[in-house]
């Protein structure tokens, strides 16, 4: 197996079928952190690492350097998954009839061996993720900080018959942090109603997706990469 570091957009680019054929399903497609990349790249580097077998590539690790200085003049080099704090599901994309094992240790030794940087930080790694196991087991054999940071509950809706009886359910945390944010609107002298739908349609989709643009769009006017999740 060949590892192999892609370091300029052109071959960035030239990605784009092997990136979308590995990613599958994923929301994590090749448009999506392309376009990510080019509105934040500033002076970062790219560090996307293909694994080569036969000729084809089953695997790729969407990494990039983030560079910044540290009270305005020492340099720090962070090593990040492309996609940064606003995708979610961040991980390897490998080919799902190849050894994944192999092709992600082959990943963690070429990083080691060949990319310079002062520490790395991979964030948004799942427990859902499908090499949710191997980050665990690499993380103890190369004595990585791999810890939980945030827990995500599942709740199936589809349990409640109204928004009173999800209400209830919640615990005195959830109801609190709720109760403020729907305060903070009613402030805004702004009505709010909560109601359970069955029958999903496509306008409420785009109502949805219309709210999560405009939230990213002004986090990124004011040049931040911060945000909770609202929809799933």
């Amino acid at each position: 197996m060949r590892i192999k570091a892609i370091e300029n957009e052109k071959d960035f680019l030239a990605l784009r079928l092997d990136w979308n054929r590995l990613a599958g399903i994923s929301p994590n497609n090749f448009n999506w952190i392309y376009k990510w990349w080019w509105y934040y790249k500033k002076n970062n580097e790219l560090k996307i690492l293909i694994a080569e077998k036969d000729s084809k590539i089953v695997g790729i690790a969407p990494l990039y350097i983030y560079n910044e200085k540290i009270l305005n003049f020492l340099n720090y080099k962070k090593l990040m998954i492309l996609g940064g704090l606003i995708t979610d599901n961040l991980d390897f994309l490998i080919e799902k009839d190849v050894n994944k094992e192999v092709v992600f240790k082959a990943f963690w030794d070429y990083i080691l061996c060949n990319f310079k940087f002062d520490i790395f930080e991979f964030s948004k790694i799942y427990s859902t993720s499908e090499h949710f196991e191997l980050w665990n087991k690499y993380s103890r054999v190369y004595k990585f900080n791999f810890q939980e940071i945030m827990y995500n509950r599942k709740i199936d809706m589809t349990k409640f018959k109204s928004y009173e009886e999800y209400y209830n359910s919640l615990d005195g945390n959830l109801k609190k942090n709720l109760n403020f944010a729907t305060n903070k609107i009613k402030n805004e002298n702004l009505n709010i109603e909560f109601e359970f739908h069955k029958n999903i349609t496509d306008n409420d989709f785009k109502v949805i997706t219309s709210i999560n643009f405009k939230k990213q769009q002004y986090l990124y006017n004011i040049d931040t990469q911060q945000r909770q999740i609202w929809f799933y």
